[in-house]
């Protein structure tokens, strides 16, 4: 994974969604602010949906093995 993180950190993505096992279990996403390090489980029913669909700029699905 962190060749992933490096790709999109050096591609300036603001936000990654990472999703493994506990977060699938849970229903959530754990969201990582790219530029602070921050990251935050975030229930699915919170991310925000913009014409239909949720429209990030990028994302990163990361499904733990």
């Amino acid at each position: 994974m962190n060749k992933q993180m490096k790709y999109a950190n050096d591609r300036k993505v603001p936000y990654v969604a990472i999703i493994g096992e506990e977060e699938r279990k849970q229903n959530s996403v754990m969201l990582k602010n790219m530029e602070t390090g921050e990251q935050k489980l975030t229930p699915v029913s919170d991310l925000v949906y913009l014409e239909g669909g949720i429209k990030p700029v990028q994302s990163l699905w990361w499904w733990g093995q």
